[in-house]
Parts: C-alpha cells; sequence; structure tokens
C-alpha cells in the first residue's frame, strides 16, 4: 500500500484566492463521483495523475465541476465532445453519461470515475514514497570517432554557471574551506588562502561565457516503444541530471533541450536489429554530450536544489560499449547566454516565481477561509473535524479541520486502509484562513518510476 501526501507551502497573508477558478462555496446539490475501482493496480498511475491534477474525486453541478475547491466549467466543443480544465490548468476530454464520467488525462491515460454514495473510508497504512532522481556518473571519455572527451573541467563548469547566472562567487569563502589549505601549516596558510582566491577570481573573469563542455555518461536505451515506434534514451528524461561537486558543494547540470535528444525513431522494420544489439549488452550505451551553460534552474522544474545549473545541448552522440556510432539526433540551434565576459551581463534564466495565490493541493486552495475547505471537503470525502493544534502542524498553525484524521495511517489491530482512502487536513491561522493543507491517499502497489513520471509532469 502507498500513501501519497502533498504538503502546501505556507500562505501568506490576504484574502485568498479570488477569481473565476476560486469556488466561494459548493453547492448543496449536485453528484459527487470518484474512481472507479480505486485497488486495480493497473490503474494506479492514472489515478496518482488525476490527484495531482485535482480531479481524483469531482463534484459536478449541471455544467459546473469542483475539484477540492476549485470551481471549473465543463465545456462541448462543435464536434459534441465536452473538454474541462482541471484545477492544476491541465486540460482534459471527458465522456459523460448519468453514470460515469471518463477523463481523458494529459499522458493519454483514462480514469473512470462513478457516482458515490457516500463517502468510504478505511483504515490501514501508508508507505511513504520519496521520489529519487535518477543520476549519471561521468567518466573521462569524447565526441569523434569513438575517442573519449577529455575528462569534464567541473571546476569551469560551475565558475561558468556564476557568470551566466549572475550568481555571486565568494572565492574567500570558497578558498577557506578548501581542504587542501586545511593540510598546510598554519604559517602557510593566510597566503596561500590569498593567492588561490585570486587564482579564481582570475579565473572567473576570463572564462568565457559561451565555453562548450564535454563529457561522457554511462547511459542506457528503453524497450521499443511499438506504438510510438521509438527509443528513449534514460539520460534526457525529465527529472535527470548531471551532478557534480565543486568547492566541496553538490551542482545539478540539467539540460533545457533534452527533450531534442530523448528519444530514437525507428520504424518496426529498422528497430528490431537496433535492439537486439541493446540486448546483448544490457541496453547500455555511451553518451558523448556537448554543453553550454545557459543559466540557472530547471525549466521543467523536475531538478530542485540551490545548485541547478541550466545548459544546452550542442551536440550528441550515443555509441555502444565498443565505440559504435548508435544514434546522434539532430538538435535545434542554441542561443548563446546573454553574459559574457566583456559583458559580464547574466543571462536571464530562473524558473517562473512560485504564486502561492494560485497554489493547490490535489484542487485544494491554499489562502481561503476555512469554512469553503471545511465544506469542500465534507463533501467529497467525508465528515469533517475541527479541533485546536495542539502544537502539530506549521508554526503560526493555532487549529485544523480534518477528514478522516487517521483513516490512514497503519494501527496495529485496527484491520486493513483499502485503496482510495482519502484523509485531508488544513491548518489554520488565528484569522480562520487555511495557510497549508496536507492530502493524502493510500493506492495500491505503484512503482517508483511511475510515481517519478507523475511529479515531474505536474
Amino acid at each position: 500500500m502507498v500513501g501519497l501526501a502533498y504538503v502546501s507551502a505556507l500562505g501568506c497573508g490576504g484574502d485568498g484566492a479570488t477569481g473565476e477558478t476560486a469556488a466561494f462555496s459548493l453547492p448543496d446539490d449536485g453528484i459527487v463521483w470518484a474512481i472507479s475501482h480505486p485497488e486495480n493496480r493497473a490503474t494506479a498511475p492514472a489515478v496518482l495523475e488525476a490527484m495531482v491534477h485535482g480531479a481524483h474525486v469531482l463534484l459536478t453541478d449541471g455544467d459546473d465541476a469542483y475539484g477540492g475547491t476549485t470551481r471549473r466549467h465543463l465545456d462541448q466543443r462543435s464536434d459534441g465532445a465536452w473538454t474541462l480544465m482541471l484545477p492544476s490548468g491541465a486540460q482534459v476530454t471527458v465522456d459523460r453519461s448519468d453514470s460515469a464520467l471518463v477523463l481523458h488525462l494529459p499522458s493519454g491515460a483514462t480514469v473512470p470515475l462513478t457516482k458515490q454514495t457516500g463517502p468510504s473510508v478505511a483504515s490501514a497504512g501508508p508507505r511513504w514514497v520519496a521520489a529519487q532522481w535518477a543520476n549519471s556518473h561521468t567518466t573521462s571519455p569524447g565526441m569523434t570517432g569513438g575517442q573519449a572527451p577529455p575528462e569534464l573541467d567541473d571546476e569551469a563548469v560551475a565558475l561558468t554557471w556564476h557568470k551566466v547566472a549572475g550568481i555571486p562567487f565568494d572565492a574567500a569563502g570558497v578558498t577557506s574551506r578548501s581542504k587542501k589549505l586545511q593540510q598546510l601549516p598554519a604559517f602557510d596558510r593566510p597566503d596561500s588562502a590569498r593567492v588561490w582566491a585570486q587564482r579564481l577570481q582570475q579565473r572567473l573573469a576570463t572564462l568565457p561565457a559561451s565555453e562548450t563542455f564535454r563529457v561522457r555518461v554511462n547511459d542506457n536505451v528503453s524497450e521499443y516503444d511499438h506504438e510510438q515506434q521509438r527509443f528513449s534514451v534514460h539520460f534526457f528524461e525529465p527529472g535527470t541530471y548531471l551532478p557534480l561537486q565543486v568547492f566541496g558543494e553538490d551542482f545539478r547540470v540539467v539540460f533545457s533541450n533534452a527533450e531534442s535528444a530523448r528519444f530514437i525513431n525507428l520504424p518496426k522494420d529498422a528497430a528490431r536489429g537496433f535492439d537486439e544489439s541493446l540486448r546483448a549488452q544490457g541496453r547500455g550505451v555511451l553518451t558523448d554530450i556537448a554543453f553550454r551553460v545557459t543559466g540557472q534552474g530547471d525549466p521543467t522544474g523536475a531538478v530542485t536544489g540551490t545548485r541547478v545549473v541550466r545548459a544546452a545541448l550542442v551536440e550528441v552522440h550515443g555509441r555502444d560499449r565498443q565505440g559504435k556510432a548508435r544514434f546522434a539526433p539532430s538538435l535545434p540551434a542554441s542561443p548563446l547566454p546573454a553574459s559574457d565576459a566583456s559583458t559580464g551581463v547574466p543571462a536571464s534564466g530562473s524558473p517562473p516565481a512560485f504564486d502561492i495565490a494560485t497554489a493547490d493541493v490535489a484542487g485544494l486552495r491554499v489562502g481561503t477561509k476555512a469554512n469553503l475547505f471545511e465544506r469542500a471537503a465534507a463533501r467529497l470525502f467525508g465528515k469533517t473535524e475541527r479541533r485546536a493544534s495542539r502544537g502539530s502542524g506549521y508554526a503560526g498553525s493555532t487549529s485544523i479541520v480534518a477528514v478522516n484524521e487517521m483513516g490512514c495511517s497503519s494501527i496495529p489491530g485496527r484491520g486493513r486502509v483499502k485503496p482510495g482512502a482519502v484523509c485531508a487536513t488544513a491548518f489554520l491561522d488565528r484569522d480562520d484562513m487555511v495557510r497549508a493543507i496536507r492530502i493524502e491517499r493510500v493506492f495500491p502497489y505503484i512503482d517508483g518510476e511511475s510515481f517519478r513520471q507523475v511529479l515531474v509532469q505536474r
């Protein structure tokens, strides 16, 4: 069993979310729709996708649809098909009948929802799952004739990132933390620290912002996708990054145009031989890449951290273990970073700022009045209870509103919780505003890769 929890960031002051997507009340009438057969392992990834988009439980009133505390409208196209924008902003098509709603999700998966005659809550314990980003492992290898590229200059990559992204570089601080410096006699350290810091500052100043870096990655290629007629290269999938350790800190290099190199498109008649050669080598390949640093942060939001280096692929060559060329995707021209050694102007590379006013947790909005969450949770999930926070939750929370508070926890002797059980908790401030939300749902077994892919997509 898997229990999935989402926790929002704390909201700021104000009167909460407004506009046509924020419901101010939920109707007394209407139909509640819930996932059909939540115990089905085969549909678990699609149910998880529906949940993160705020559509695992819906209330419809005519052509209005409520996912949590977010109101949307069902629109009928000229061809008769119905469309719905989910609380997350994702657009889906909907098959409507008197007995079921079938959602066609962004991934292409379908999720059937049926009329709910009453909230079904049970008791059994979730197992917490954390998404893990796949790491690549660099060697010292190359781009032409199967020859390995020179060893990647990690320090140069980090310094170029500081220059291009406009991130201040503390040369003195970096030097003072150096293990090599600490190994010197105490008498020699001050002079050595000054010289090393000057060297780093000089290198930062002279490194060209448009420098091209090369590295070889131990990689693997997926099984053939018969429907899409293509293979997928693991290193270029969302959430994957090139790990570096420089100045005693971890850096993560992500590629903004990785999607252009991700797939190897082959018709079935040509794919068989390629697949057989991959199988003979355990599907392993050597991927030689050339890249330029372009800014800060992962544009997809899949890789996070304080030192995420945004880069653009310039060349990609995939080889088998014997060095034979296997694939070389065509990449769009990579724009040069806005900063160079002469201008020193940082490139704009920061991901868009997080807007708390539009944040939702599986459709439930932060920054709203507690009575809206209370009514929505009661209509969608079951009876609500309000109590003092008693020191639990978040700093500043004085009370909570909960549905099925312990129904997703494992307690010996209480029986087994069934998949589909939902538990939701809102943390309120002294003004009775929702400042944080946690929602859990118990799933049947779901593999970690499916979990990761759904969260990356969201």
